[in-house]
């Protein structure tokens, strides 16, 4: 039997590739790393993964929808508050 751990290992490598992958899709030049992805942006994307995670999704493609749709809404809030 697969213990708590691994599965917290599993979900946290799952995270990980999700939120590399969307990050890379969204065309953010700095890689997941840098302070540009602990920023709102990233910050956002991996707060709304979890929260997808927390509600038993794990189908890496909706999870990557997910970041994306944060990343969106981000940068859609970002352009508002400039006007």
């Amino acid at each position: 039997m697969p213990s708590d751990s691994d599965d917290d290992a599993d979900t946290a490598a799952l995270m990980t590739r999700v939120l590399d992958e969307a990050w890379k899709e969204a065309g953010v030049a700095e890689p997941i790393g840098t302070a540009v992805a602990r920023g709102p942006a990233g910050l956002f994307m991996a707060l709304q993964v979890m929260a997808a995670i927390r509600d038993g999704e794990r189908d890496p493609r909706r999870l990557k929808l997910v970041a994306l749709s944060a990343f969106e809404q981000v940068k859609q809030d970002e352009v508002s508050s400039d006007d």
